[in-house]
């Protein structure tokens, strides 16, 4: 009996395997055999592949006929960066010219639709385009628009 990474095989599936992709080859008889069944009373010869390893990262590994490919533009999740003024570091004493200054997509409302927020501005002295977009519990969206003057 031929078994590959713990599965029953034929003769012509394991002479396909590549020699590069086995791990290791153990050779089973008699009563280690046993948990084979009556199909393995002539013995066992089990294929372990590099790929059937318990330490082996599948993830890392494209499927035959998969191209992997990254695109621009995309990133990792990570969180918004929102540096906290209040409390006194070596690194704000560099401007701070941001153009991206809040984001938190999962603000909720109180009874009323209302929902406070709050930020520090960027030290550029311009005037903030505010812009709140949300969707209800119905499904319709809505759109908030503003603006701040930052002197």
């Amino acid at each position: 009996m031929f078994v590959l990474d713990g599965m029953p095989m034929d003769l012509q599936s394991i002479l396909g395997i590549s020699v590069q992709d086995v791990d290791r080859v153990d050779v089973l008889k008699g009563a280690s055999a046993a948990i084979y069944g009556s199909r393995a009373s002539g013995g066992v010869i089990s294929i372990l592949t590099k790929r059937g390893g318990p330490n082996y990262d599948l993830a890392k590994e494209a499927a035959p006929g998969t191209l992997i490919a990254k695109l621009p533009g995309y990133a990792p999740l990570r969180e918004f960066y929102a540096p906290r003024y209040d409390v006194k570091k070596p690194e704000h004493v560099r401007p701070d010219y941001r153009t991206t200054l809040f984001w938190a997509p999962m603000i909720q409302t109180d009874a009323d639709g209302k929902a406070t927020v709050s930020f520090f501005t960027s030290d550029a002295k311009t005037t903030i385009r505010l812009r709140a977009e949300g969707i209800t519990t119905g499904g319709m969206p809505g759109v908030g628009r503003g603006s701040v003057q930052v002197d």
